[in-house]
């Protein structure tokens, strides 16, 4: 969170790069995540420019989460997910996660059930969005945002 203020405000570097590690630490512990409330225990690994989220959802705090027929029978109440995706630019100041793929419990869900999953997570319809995708909103004071190799990389305009 230092380094993230430091770039912010202009001091030093313009731009500063994250490892996996340290964007599951500010995910778990920062001041205020941007996962929505029933997802827990996050985990981020990055490899050639990918991005693979993991975690837990509490299924009962998405009830608008779409019916997965008989396999939802068989899931917990709490599920490991996974998903992979990568981040492109969205709009002048802005960042989106784009979803290639969702496991759940290791299950590997149909693509055309990406968007109403986002949708129960918490996506909003914005002009230009695609369906698969969810906005980052990227912090004040900062232009860029991509996964090169391994890291995620924030560029600041200051």
């Amino acid at each position: 969170m230092a380094r993230l203020g430091r770039l912010r405000d202009g001091e030093g570097d313009r731009t500063v790069s994250f490892s996996g590690l340290e964007l599951t630490s500010v995910l778990r512990f920062g001041p205020a995540s941007q996962l929505p409330t029933g997802v827990i225990e996050p985990y981020v690994e990055m490899e050639d420019g990918q991005i693979r989220l993991s975690g837990k959802v509490v299924l009962s705090a998405f009830p608008d989460l779409p019916d997965l027929g008989a396999i939802i029978g068989i899931l917990p109440d709490t599920l490991p997910v996974t998903l992979r995706a990568t981040l492109v630019p969205f709009g002048e100041e802005d960042a989106a996660l784009v979803v290639h793929r969702l496991d759940a419990a290791r299950i590997p869900l149909p693509g055309r059930l990406i968007p109403e999953i986002l949708r129960a997570l918490g996506r909003s319809e914005e002009v230009g969005l695609p369906p698969d995708a969810l906005r980052i909103p990227l912090p004040e004071g900062l232009v860029a945002a991509y996964v090169l190799s391994d890291s995620l990389v924030l560029r600041s305009d200051r």
